[in-house]
């Protein structure tokens, strides 16, 4: 497993961005300062900022794709959507910072969408009437459990 060294909010700002598919060789230190001053915080918790991050993409998430998800959930798919259709290549770090992701990219983001099972629907059910075997097919029955042994 990968340990990455962790000294500053950009080094968690580097490894939040690496989760799109973007090189670390090719995040640059303006690209960082963007993406942390949109994410403005009153301590320097890497947890509460990643919150926050996710919070953005969160929103753009939600514009793609409605409220088919949870948060969490819809942060994650977005993330993983992003990722399959190779929007690192298409997309700018600032890009996709700002929420300026080409057309043609979000075209293939939506027709990506799935949902990995339908929506519950509930409804009351309706009492059962439940058939009681007959006393002489019981009795048949515990004939045939005889003749198989």
């Amino acid at each position: 497993m990968a340990a990455i060294k962790i000294q500053s909010l950009k080094d968690v700002a580097r490894a939040y961005l690496q989760t799109f598919g973007y090189s670390a060789d090719n995040i640059t230190e303006r690209d960082l300062d963007v993406f942390l001053g949109m994410t403005p915080l009153q301590t320097d918790s890497a947890s509460e900022w990643v919150k926050r991050a996710d919070l953005i993409f969160f929103r753009y998430a939600q514009q793609i794709f409605g409220d088919i998800f949870e948060q969490q959930q819809l942060t994650a798919y977005f993330k993983l959507i992003f990722t399959l259709n190779q929007g690192s290549t298409q997309c700018s770090i600032q890009g996709l910072i700002k929420g300026e992701i080409p057309a043609a990219l979000l075209n293939k983001m939506r027709q990506s969408r799935f949902l990995n099972a339908p929506q519950y629907h509930f409804e009351q059910m309706k009492p059962q009437v439940i058939d009681e075997p007959h006393w002489l097919s019981r009795m048949f029955s515990c004939f045939k459990k005889g003749q198989k042994e």
